[in-house]
């Protein structure tokens, strides 16, 4: 591998790590369907999900660009607003989801599709910004 590729495969490869490791029983391809609703339960795949590859990066970008706007804090020198990028990567997040996913959720199948979700969510989130910032990197050179 290229030493420049190796960052990017180990976002890819993260989430298939976490799977293996988090415990999930994957007794039904219907479980992979984290868009799915019930009435009974709602779409809690979805929550997760667009939870980790939206509202995560826009929680962190806004939270940055208000701080510097402010004046609270100062753009480090040579950054730009394609923060964004790597913002992204901050939907990434296996232990504290995987943690409040125990929680919130008493029924083991809940806990598993939640589990699911999150690592489907993950695995959004390190493609996207590993996209964004190849993108916004080839603009610079």
């Amino acid at each position: 591998l290229e030493h420049s590729l190796a960052p990017y495969v180990t976002f890819l490869v993260m989430p298939i790590f976490a799977l293996a490791n988090a415990g999930v029983e994957i007794t039904s391809p219907e479980y992979l369907n984290i868009f799915h609703y019930s009435s009974e339960i709602g779409s809690i795949g979805m929550g997760i999900f667009f939870g980790l590859v939206v509202g995560k990066p826009l929680g962190i970008f806004l939270a940055s660009w208000g701080a510097v706007k402010s004046g609270l804090a100062v753009m480090p020198e040579g950054a730009t607003w394609r923060l964004l990028a790597v913002a992204c990567l901050g939907g990434i997040g296996f232990t504290m989801s995987l943690f409040v996913d125990a929680l919130a959720y008493t029924e083991p199948d809940l806990v598993d599709r939640g589990k699911i979700a999150i690592l489907m969510g993950s695995m959004a989130a390190a493609v996207l910004g590993c996209l964004l910032i190849l993108v916004f990197s080839k603009k610079r050179k």
